[in-house]
């Protein structure tokens, strides 16, 4: 039952498409199925270790929990800026931990934990497969795939570096399971079926153009063939194979990308350019030396950031930042100690010492084994936000993170009285059910999305967007950009004076360029001159190369 589980959530639930915000949580579709089988999962594990006499947990398993304490007890010290968005961040973060919790209970031996990866390794051949549709068909994608326009293979996870690092992650447990006697003692398909995920996921990430999935391959692939060359010595014939196919097909990717110009699509959709990043590792080591214990809060980054420009370009007069707000560093060691300090840095460091130490404690062999399994989406954390964006690669990184500790289980009494653990079961299910109504609540409050942006504005916009906990910020901020529309462009006074006022309470903690622009055109269309040009002086110290911004200096210098 526990495997059938599985395999749901790491090869349907995230085939789930709609329409979509984009961006990151669960504005993507696919993360809240992702989640509600996980929630499924975890659920009918606690379950089983409620009723059971023993339970399992591994070594070290007290050290890898430092993480969320110390992230939770930081957000306590340092205060709570955004009570909803530490509220997700937590939650998404226990139940990381919960579904790892989960995993442990099931006593997997070698063989159904090579049944799983193979799951997993397989699922890259579908979400390759995709990618490569959208190359070929673009804006013709059937509806319930993701489109795009530019012909740029991101498939479900709707952002090309996501897609490479899963797609890296695939090819490595490719060859991971070529030495394995799942593999090489099976029969011919599903040995021809890993050949032909590595050579799609190989040409795709040639494709993509994507730094992150080159970088992956070329630390990850060395140590997994070092770590393994007995074991696939051992059935050489398909490991060269698999090589070749990893090689002919990465080759054929990259001499067929589109040069400079799918280049320049690709760093417009993945990331910043150098320059850029240096200016935001700038600021986000300037903030942590404003409060490095235990940081300015979780949430806080996005404001803070945004308000430190000035400084940075006071300081470094050539320097270069994004011309959009940020609402990530784009490297996690970075959001956590600008958000929670040296307390929640401390989290990270025990943790990843717990599971060095479990690797360590696995033998050489395994152990390199198992890092190169973890080195693609571990890359990908110090260059962007994975794990916000896509569900799939938080779970598939504890899955990976499970089965180092495998080998250290150890039962553990369950000490509940009868009681306790008919109060325990029920309160489980009763959470499991309120977190299960939220998401499918979610779920429909995207689709609200989809029909204001067809058109269908009948009744009241957005409602019930704007009563889910998640979306409703991004409701509130996408109705009242249409209020301002409207009576702007049908004299509605008042209704301008309103979206000032919310737009400037709003800027204290969303200093974005966008609503800036909103408030400077609002004031232009009241006549107020004055608040007009005080506002687009704080918008151009923000962002001095904005040129909407700058082309309008003249007003004001006039």
């Amino acid at each position: 039952m526990a495997e059938v589980m599985l395999v749901i959530l790491f090869l349907l639930a995230p085939l789930y498409y709609h329409p979509n915000l984009g961006g990151e949580g669960l504005r993507i579709p696919n993360n809240i199925t992702v989640w509600l089988i996980a929630i499924i999962f975890i659920t009918f594990s606690i379950n089983k270790v409620i009723k059971a006499e023993f339970f399992q947990l591994p070594r070290y398993f007290g050290y890898l929990t430092a993480f969320p304490i110390l992230v939770i007890l930081s957000g306590f010290l340092a205060g709570v800026e955004q009570p909803l968005n530490w509220l997700f961040r937590v939650l998404f973060i226990l139940g990381g931990f919960a579904f790892l919790f989960s995993l442990f209970q099931h006593k997997l031996k070698a063989g159904r934990w090579d049944r799983l990866l193979l799951i997993i390794a397989l699922s890259g051949f579908i979400h390759a497969g995709i990618g490569l549709l959208q190359i070929w068909l673009k804006l013709d994608m059937p509806f319930l795939l993701p489109k795009s326009p530019q012909g740029i293979p991101s498939g479900l996870f709707q952002q090309i570096n996501n897609q490479a690092s899963y797609l890296a992650t695939c090819i490595i447990l490719s060859f991971y399971l070529a030495s394995r006697p799942l593999v090489f003692k099976r029969r011919f398909n599903v040995q021809a079926l890993l050949l032909v995920t590595v050579l799609v996921s190989s040409i795709v990430v040639g494709l993509s153009g994507s730094r992150t999935g080159w970088l992956a391959l070329a630390i990850a692939l060395p140590v997994i063939l070092l770590a393994r060359r007995e074991q696939l010595w051992s059935n050489k014939s398909l490991s060269v194979v698999l090589l070749a196919a990893l090689v002919s097909g990465f080759v054929f990717g990259t001499m067929n990308n589109g040069g400079k110009t799918i280049d320049k699509t690709v760093a417009i959709q993945s990331g910043y350019s150098g320059s850029a990043r240096l200016g935001i590792y700038t600021i986000s080591l300037d903030l942590l030396a404003q409060k490095p214990w235990f940081g300015h809060g979780v949430g806080s980054f996005p404001r803070q950031f945004q308000y430190a420009r000035p400084d940075f370009y006071i300081e470094y007069p050539e320097g270069k930042l994004p011309k959009q707000m940020i609402n990530h560093p784009h490297n996690e060691l970075l959001q956590w100690m600008v958000e929670g300090g040296v307390s929640a840095l401390l989290g990270i460091v025990i943790s990843v010492t717990a599971l060095a130490f479990a690797l360590y404690k696995v033998g050489p062999a395994r152990g390199f084994s198992y890092l190169a399994l973890l080195i693609p989406i571990s890359l990908h954390t110090q260059l962007e936000l994975p794990f916000y964006m896509s569900a799939l690669h938080w779970l598939v990184f504890m899955l990976l993170v499970a089965q180092i500790f495998q080998a250290t289980l150890k039962q553990r009494q369950n000490l509940m009285t009868p009681y306790a653990k008919k109060l325990a079961s029920i309160s489980i299910v009763l959470t499991s059910l309120l977190v299960a109504t939220s998401l499918l609540h979610t779920i429909r409050a995207n689709w609200d999305f989809v029909f204001f942006y067809d058109g269908d504005q009948s009744g009241v916009p957005l409602s019930i967007a704007t009563q889910n906990p998640y979306l409703s910020s991004e409701a509130k901020w996408i109705s009242m950009g249409a209020l301002l529309n409207f009576s702007i462009k049908n004299g509605i006074d008042e209704n301008v004076v309103f979206f000032t006022e919310w737009g400037e309470q709003t800027l204290l903690v969303r200093p974005d360029v966008d609503l800036y622009m909103k408030l400077i055109s609002a004031y232009d269309f009241l006549g107020n001159k004055n608040a007009f040009c005080t506002k687009l002086m704080q918008a151009l110290k923000l962002y001095p190369d904005n040129k909407q911004l700058t082309e309008l200096k003249h007003v004001c210098n006039n």
